[in-house]
């Protein structure tokens, strides 16, 4: 099985100035304040609707080492049948 971490100069070569662009949003929204975690689950939501197995991969790593639960993170797909999701989790998820 591959790990995120070791295609991330692929991916990086893939688009660099695409891959720039998403690093200052994903900045600006850490600077405006928004939890670590939900951001997390934003990202990982946004990946599976772009259908990114990468960055899927990569953002579930993530949530990870953030402390979020593997239900929570498996769940995400699945977010508006599933418990595990807190009422600001589901306004930032209903969003997208």
């Amino acid at each position: 099985m591959s790990h995120a971490r070791k295609e991330y100069r692929d991916f990086q070569a893939l688009a660099p100035d695409v891959y720039e662009i998403v690093l200052a949003l994903g900045k600006a929204a850490a600077n405006a304040g928004i939890d670590k975690q939900l951001l997390e689950l934003i990202k990982l939501r946004a990946s599976q609707i772009n259908g990114c197995a990468f960055c899927v991969q990569y953002h579930i790593l993530q949530g990870k080492s953030l402390g979020i639960s593997a239900d929570k993170l498996n769940l995400v797909v699945v977010w508006r049948e599933a418990p595990q999701f807190s009422a600001r989790e589901r306004a930032a998820l209903v969003a997208m």
